[in-house]
């Protein structure tokens, strides 16, 4: 009977060959076994992917939305951040303002408009705020900074208020000005460069999008920049008005600051409800994502125990071949022979 042998090449193939098989077997399972997820998941389903897919589809779906829902937080808290600074310098300022009506000492109120003249500057940054790219404040045009600049927005002022020489004469130019539509040359044409007619907005679903109803030319807006522009004008000495005159005007500066920071509290209610409503579907979609993560893994993760068993089976096969390969690498026909 004729023996059938392996020669030396065909040998040394044959353990390649089982080395590769083996070492691309544990790579597999190594991977799955960090995973916890199978590594061919179109054998392990059977070809049949569709649950799979529609799985994998609503998952990048909410992550999509999470992350909208991220910038929608991040856009109300820093409207809520500004709203809180500007309700903060109303509530430091309008007092002292309105008191000094009465007073007879233009020291007096040179000190107090002197103090809301370097708040106006404050709020215009408040109000040019920007997160990710967008200026909050600037309604669907958010490209661009909303507010113009202390000097630019002073100028305009003066501009309108020149020669004027009654407080009543002052107040109603200065209120006309704010007041004016778009086209009037008045604050929407010199001093706003945003978009009053419509709201910066944050689509958070396919269906449902956020607006946030708030510009830099909101009525309680103005009403600061108006109260913080007239105390800039009295402190800077353009108006010209004698003393009582403008302890007067400052006292009337004060109250438009109050009426503004009472409009500012509803705007901050407002902006709350807003921020809860993102808060609710944020947390709507992390249930609805935790329990998907969930379905997938029942449908497409390992089981660890039998995972780790196969891992051990194959390391074992693994360091046999290396036995064998350095066995036979040992042999010759002269250590035969001794």
């Amino acid at each position: 009977m004729t023996a059938i042998t392996t020669g030396d090449r065909s040998r040394s193939y044959q353990l390649n060959l089982a080395n590769a098989q083996l070492k691309r077997g544990l790579d597999v399972l190594t991977r799955e076994v960090a995973t916890g997820i199978k590594s061919d998941i179109g054998a392990h389903l059977g070809g049949n992917l569709m649950q799979f897919g529609a799985l994998e589809n609503r998952l990048t779906t909410i992550s999509a939305q999470q992350s909208s829902l991220a910038e929608g937080a991040l856009i109300a808290q820093a409207m809520q951040a500004s709203f809180t600074n500007m309700q903060d310098i109303t509530v430091r300022h309008a007092p002292g303002l309105i008191d000094v009506g009465n007073s007879s000492s233009p020291q007096s109120v040179q000190m107090v408009t002197q103090a809301a003249a370097a708040e106006l500057d404050v709020v215009i940054g408040q109000l040019n705020v920007e997160v990710a790219g967008r200026h909050v404040f600037g309604g669907t045009r958010s490209d661009a900074p909303p507010i113009v600049g202390k000097t630019e927005f002073l100028s305009a002022l003066r501009s309108v208020t020149s020669g004027l020489a009654t407080v009543d004469d002052v107040v109603s130019a200065i209120d006309d000005w704010f007041d004016a539509p778009a086209g009037s040359s008045g604050f929407l044409d010199m001093a706003f460069r945003g978009d009053s007619s419509s709201y910066l907005s944050q689509q958070v679903s396919s269906t449902v999008t956020v607006a946030f109803p708030f510009t830099a030319a909101s009525a309680n807006i103005k009403n600061l920049l108006k109260g913080l522009a007239v105390a800039s004008l009295i402190s800077d000495g353009s108006l010209g008005l004698g003393h009582a005159a403008e302890a007067q005007l400052a006292a009337e500066s004060g109250r438009m600051i109050m009426n503004a920071g009472t409009g500012i509290i509803e705007q901050q209610g407002k902006l709350g409800a807003i921020e809860e409503h993102i808060e609710k579907a944020s947390r709507r979609n992390e249930a609805e994502e935790t329990s998907l993560k969930i379905a997938r893994t029942t449908l497409i993760g390992t089981d660890p125990f039998e995972t780790a068993q196969q891992l051990t089976t194959v390391q074992t096969q693994l360091e046999s071949v290396y036995a064998v390969t350095a066995r036979l690498s040992r042999l010759s026909l002269a250590n035969y022979l001794k």
